[in-house]
């Protein structure tokens, strides 16, 4: 069995233990032993019946232990089902758009700056790490793509778009493109891509390209990937991050290595996006997992964002932590700037 596959579903008890094990385990940032679970939540169970329980969720990949005698950790497959299947969201946001409407009062109400507050209130109240993403016009149309070789490993990716605007992106790619080949890819971006919305690129660039032969072209796949990025109207000042030293007093982070690792990932605005997970149509906060992100830079942390719209602009906010965080927390306190951003913006 592997946790993206469990071979059945937990038991009631399973799911009640788990529960705790994940939350003590949010709480402590130490591994859970059974004798904690019955004396610290009056467990109604017999010491080996919760040790049973354990090991059962553990065969499951739902939890897994650091040395053979410490107590379970959560995996990221047992985030997942906790995210998923056990937190009842509850709402109860009032201090928290007051505060923030008292932080929004004292600023300009121009877009810019309502989300550089929102993205240090997501980091101050969750003590992780917030951001917040504007992205452009989603129904503005490509008109135009082209490709141009730089020099060894670099090309420039040009973009046209209906607003008149050009925008040019440098792909860095590993491997010499001889001219003739780029134009055939630049050929079949055009056919695929030129009248389309910015949204139906995003949503659906691979689907469109997947059957014809350039699709496994390194200069494709790099696009693709990066499609959030690349495929927007607005070239600069997009990101709006916190600081980062909520998120790094969590113990996860306590290593010299660990530490310089997570700030230069969040320093690099691209891998930053690429962290997000996928905008939900309904409008739903999405939760990224450990190793579930695309990018390798926050396998080690998790996402929690949301989508925001007001007219034709799209954004995105969310918070960065380790995958000990407070999912439901999290997804409320997004949840709350959403709504409020929404409002004032």
């Amino acid at each position: 069995m592997t946790e993206d596959n469990p071979s059945r579903v937990p038991t009631d008890r399973e799911r009640d233990i788990l529960k705790l094990v994940v939350e003590d385990y949010i709480q402590t940032a130490s591994p859970v032993p059974s004798k904690r679970l019955k004396e610290r939540f009056n467990v109604a169970l017999s010491p080996a019946s919760i040790r049973n329980t354990l090991h059962a969720l553990e065969e499951e990949g739902f939890l897994d232990h650091v040395h053979t005698s410490s107590g379970r950790v959560p995996t990221d497959f047992g985030y997942r089902f906790y995210v998923d299947e056990l937190i009842d969201l509850i709402s109860g946001t009032e201090k928290i758009k007051s505060r923030m409407m008292e932080e929004l009062s004292t600023v300009a109400l121009n877009v810019d700056e309502i989300l550089q507050v929102a993205a240090n209130a997501l980091a101050q109240i969750s003590n992780l790490f917030g951001f917040a993403y504007l992205s452009s016009n989603r129904n503005a149309k490509l008109t135009d793509l082209n490709l141009v070789s730089l020099s060894s490993g670099y090309m420039l990716l040009i973009l046209g778009f209906q607003s008149d605007q050009i925008k040019t992106v440098v792909l860095n790619v590993a491997v010499d493109v001889r001219d003739s080949h780029m134009e055939t890819v630049a050929s079949v971006l055009r056919e695929r891509l030129v009248g389309l919305t910015i949204q139906e690129i995003r949503q659906t660039i691979a689907e469109r390209l997947k059957d014809q032969d350039i699709f496994s072209n390194e200069i494709v796949q790099v696009i693709i990937d990066n499609a959030e990025v690349y495929f927007s109207t607005l070239s600069t000042n997009t990101i709006f991050t916190s600081q980062k030293d909520y998120l790094l007093q969590n113990p996860e982070f306590n290593s010299a290595g660990k530490m310089q690792s997570i700030v230069t990932a969040l320093d690099d605005d691209l891998l930053l996006v690429q962290s997000l997970p996928a905008a939900d149509s309904k409008g739903e906060t999405e939760v990224v997992i450990g190793s579930e992100n695309r990018s390798a830079a926050f396998q080690n942390c998790s996402v929690v964002a949301g989508t925001f719209e007001h007219g034709e602009l799209v954004g995105r906010l969310g918070i960065i932590g380790p995958t000990r965080m407070s999912y439901r927390d999290a997804q409320l306190l997004v949840n709350t700037f959403i709504s409020i951003v929404t409002d004032v913006y």
